[in-house]
């Protein structure tokens, strides 16, 4: 799959998404696309090297296992 990126000097892009973590890691990127819009490097949360997200869970859950509200609530 392939990602737009813009690098810290603004150029656009678009890379090999499997690319991204190393352009991330080594500072070339300022931003990149992503489903919720632009990421900004730096400012935005980012996951892990490891794939895994530590930012707040925003997906609704099924009542066993809820740690959110119901749509009703929000």
């Amino acid at each position: 799959m392939m990602t737009k990126i813009a690098y810290v000097d603004g150029r656009p892009d678009l890379i090999k998404t499997e690319m991204l973590d190393a352009l991330i890691s080594k500072g070339k990127l300022k931003m990149f696309h992503r489903a919720g819009g632009w990421a900004i490097v730096g400012r935005d949360k980012l996951r892990g090297a490891d794939g895994t997200y530590k930012g707040q869970k925003r997906r609704l859950m099924d009542d066993k296992n809820c740690e959110c509200k119901k749509i009703e609530e929000v």
